[in-house]
């Protein structure tokens, strides 16, 4: 067994032990928000920021934040990076009720594209630079995309997309790969119920692409009937010809949410009327007091010391809690970052966006129409 993977399996279910006694009040003061590209009062084409990616799109050394917008229009966005300052955001394509949106060279001519996905049962590849749009014929009407994923997988030297959804009734969805170049066909690599997590990485380290993903909740049995075996964090391995499922968690109390690599192990987290918790490496995590309901987190250096923090946001965060908060190791001593701003915030994207040496966090913002942020690492803590 590999040490990501012994790692994984200290993983604990959902135990309800935490560290401490009682949720601790969230200390330090909200960094600095920026806008990147705001929301637009109804009525308008940007509305409901959802999945984002941080990437350098036009190659200038500055990074770039792509963003699906789930309401209005729908529009897949592209925000550059000016030299000068502020954003100039350009709209690349629109995919109705769009969740998902990943930057990618797609054709292997050098130039970032754009894979969108959206509950209204189409996968999108934005092309650059003239940002013309091909509808994914295979994915087109199969069932409510909800991620997706680039990856080379088949390691033929093609970006692939992998691609998961939800259904609400039988049959089950299923989380699919598209090979490139083609993207012709939709190859099942199993059950899903609500694919939240979803990225293409070697996570055993043996070379190949495997799969890892949190399900949020039930799939359906073709005979109608909710199936939950596969709800929390598990992994796929698609190296021996099969695809075969790795569980990193039992099925968890309440619904399990977005999750992400942490050094060697994993964290994640679900959230319910009766459970809000988060986990790392088999330790569960102390959720502070005055926040919402847990949503996504991510690992990284926040405060320069050497060790992994984690960042968690939350959706259920109308103000005064905060909807954005950083729990520093090795205690998990809780720190605010937004305030009581936002009100459901979706996934966080930990980069260093002003060049200074220490990562910032990137959000996106649904009910208050923050729209797509970036809170300013102060740098003294």
């Amino acid at each position: 067994m590999t040490r990501a993977l012994m790692a994984a399996a200290l993983l604990a279910g959902c135990s309800g032990d935490r560290i401490g006694t009682a949720a601790q009040p969230l200390s330090g003061s909200p960094w600095a928000m920026h806008t990147i590209k705001a929301g637009d009062p109804v009525g308008g084409d940007f509305r409901g920021a959802d999945g984002a990616d941080v990437v350098d799109m036009d190659g200038d050394g500055l990074l770039d934040v792509v963003a699906a917008w789930e309401q209005g229009t729908s529009p897949i966005s592209v925000s550059y990076q000016l030299a000068a300052g502020g954003w100039s955001t350009v709209i690349v394509g629109n995919n109705p009720a769009a969740e998902d949106a990943k930057a990618g060279d797609m054709n292997g001519d050098g130039l970032i594209d754009v894979v969108s996905a959206a509950q209204g049962k189409r996968i999108k590849i934005h092309w650059a630079p003239a940002w013309t749009t091909t509808t994914v014929a295979a994915a087109t009407n199969v069932q409510q995309w909800m991620q997706v994923a680039l990856a080379d997988v088949d390691g033929d030297g093609a970006m692939d997309i992998v691609a998961g959804g939800r259904r609400t009734s039988a049959p089950a969805a299923q989380i699919y790969l598209f090979r490139g170049p083609s993207f012709a066909i939709a190859e099942p690599l199993g059950p899903t119920g609500w694919t939240m997590t979803l990225d293409a990485e070697d996570l055993d380290g043996d070379g190949d692409v495997d799969i890892l993903i949190s399900d949020r909740t039930y799939y359906w049995n073709a005979d109608g009937t909710k199936n939950w075996s596969l709800v929390g964090l598990r992994w796929l391995s698609l190296e021996t010809g099969a695809v075969v499922n790795h569980f990193v968690t039992s099925p968890s109390c309440g619904e399990t949410k977005f999750a992400a690599r942490f050094g060697w192990s994993f964290v994640e987290g679900s959230s319910a009327a009766s459970c809000n918790r988060a986990s790392v490496q088999g330790v569960e995590l102390p959720i502070p007091a005055g926040v919402g309901d847990y949503h996504d987190a991510r690992g990284g250096d926040i405060d320069g010391d050497g060790l992994d923090d984690i960042v968690l946001s939350f959706s259920a965060a109308a103000s005064p809690l905060s909807g954005v908060v950083w729990l520093r190791a090795p205690l998990w001593d809780a720190f605010d970052i937004s305030g009581g701003a936002g009100e459901k915030y979706d996934n966080a994207e930990l980069a260093d966006i002003d060049g200074d040496g220490d990562l910032d966090v990137v959000q996106t913002e649904q009910i208050d129409q923050l729209g797509v942020v970036w809170y300013e690492n102060p740098g003294v803590f």
